[in-house]
């Protein structure tokens, strides 16, 4: 073992409670009783949002301990904000004594694909207590726990600073849009206004069946990988897990083009406003019907000042603009008809040279966040593998 460290099971060293759903009579939105996290989607960055409370709990995890998703997906992990009721989605992982609760945390962030693989199950997968007890833990000392947890908070700390800036580039990117075309929903500003379908061709996709899937080519995007892009500046190909044979898109490329560099792709299911303004030249596909495609008419329009005025649009309006018995989603017909307020174009251009601009600086805190995230993966590998 490395270092010479002992290995235990993590039910040996740490407390571990799997949640049970209470009676649904008993959830409520008053502050009554305690917060409860039935899953992980209330999930934060380190901490969840507190949206439901339960009056009568029947699972509790502590203050600090770790949320760990059991199911749907598994692996999603939390710290808890105060005493918390817990449902059957989770589980929760406190330490015993001589072991350090972020140590706990760091290496279940290191080696939770390994939980992952233990999943069972037809339609979602998930792991029982016996998965979660029995997963291996080192144990070093003390101290050398704590060195640990200090170097990776230390890193993860100054991402988040890097990340934050790219919060507030973003905001400021949002305020310079609304302060100079105003609100695009109310047209506060009385810009012309028409149709998307009458200004742009929006369509989507032809069909890729699953077996046409290889596990290297052309990258196949879904709405996961498209709310990512949308997210970054940057063209990242390590994100896809679904690509298609160069033949098979030379196919479907002759049939329906491709998109291009300042076209818009939207996925249908979309309640956050994910708008990616293709930036790349790199061939790329997509999945029919789950992501929209918008042939940009730059003649009238700036893919810049588009992009914000749709993921404003779909934010504000989504639950009207979408359709559907499980899940909301954004259709063709409705997003062809959608009105979108026209101001002149080269007010919009003015607008994309500044966000230009605003963009190049963020590309520069992306970069700096990789390098900082490549050095935390290589520490924890030092300190993590055998």
């Amino acid at each position: 073992m490395k270092h010479g460290w002992e290995y235990k099971k993590l039910g040996e060293v740490c407390e571990i409670v799997m949640g049970q759903s209470p009676d649904s009579d008993s959830y409520n939105t008053t502050n009554d009783g305690l917060p409860f996290f039935q899953g992980s989607s209330d999930f934060g960055q380190y901490y969840p949002v507190i949206n439901k409370y339960c009056s009568q709990p029947k699972r509790l995890a502590s203050k600090e301990s770790i949320l760990f998703s059991v199911r749907a997906p598994i692996g999603a992990m939390n710290f808890a904000p105060t005493k918390v009721c817990i449902g059957r989605g989770l589980c929760s992982i406190i330490s015993k004594k001589n072991i350090e609760q972020k140590f706990v945390y760091h290496w279940l962030i290191k080696t939770r694909e390994k939980i992952i693989e233990k999943g069972t199950g037809s339609t979602f997968k998930s792991v029982n207590k016996d998965v979660i007890n029995n997963h291996p833990i080192p144990l070093p000392p003390l101290s050398v726990q704590r060195s640990i947890v200090s170097e990776l908070d230390a890193l993860n700390s100054l991402i988040d600073a890097k990340c934050s800036q790219i919060d507030d580039l973003d905001k400021l990117a949002q305020a310079l849009y609304y302060e100079t075309f105003g609100d695009p929903v109310t047209n506060e500003k009385g810009w012309t206004v028409k149709k998307l379908g009458e200004v742009c061709d929006v369509t989507s996709a032809k069909r890729v069946l699953v077996q046409d899937m290889v596990n290297e080519g052309i990258p196949f995007i879904r709405g996961t990988e498209l709310a990512l892009l949308s997210k970054t500046t940057r063209w990242d190909k390590s994100i896809f897990s679904l690509f298609i044979t160069p033949e098979h898109y030379r196919k479907v490329k002759r049939i329906t083009g491709v998109p291009s560099i300042g076209d818009l792709l939207i996925p249908s299911i979309n309640q956050d406003g994910y708008v990616w303004d293709v930036n790349t030249e790199e061939p790329l596909y997509f999945k029919d019907g789950r992501v929209l495609w918008i042939h940009t008419n730059h003649n009238e329009l700036s893919s810049y000042w588009l992009r914000y005025a749709l993921s404003w649009i779909i934010k504000e309006k989504y639950s009207r603009l979408s359709r559907g018995a499980v899940f909301a989603e954004l259709t063709l017909i409705f997003l062809r008809n959608l009105p979108i307020p026209l101001p002149p174009l080269p007010l919009q251009q003015e607008f994309a040279s500044r966000i230009s601009a605003i963009e190049r600086q963020k590309a520069l805190i992306e970069s700096t966040i990789k390098d900082l995230e490549t050095l935390r993966d290589s520490r924890m590998d030092y300190w993590f593998n055998d």
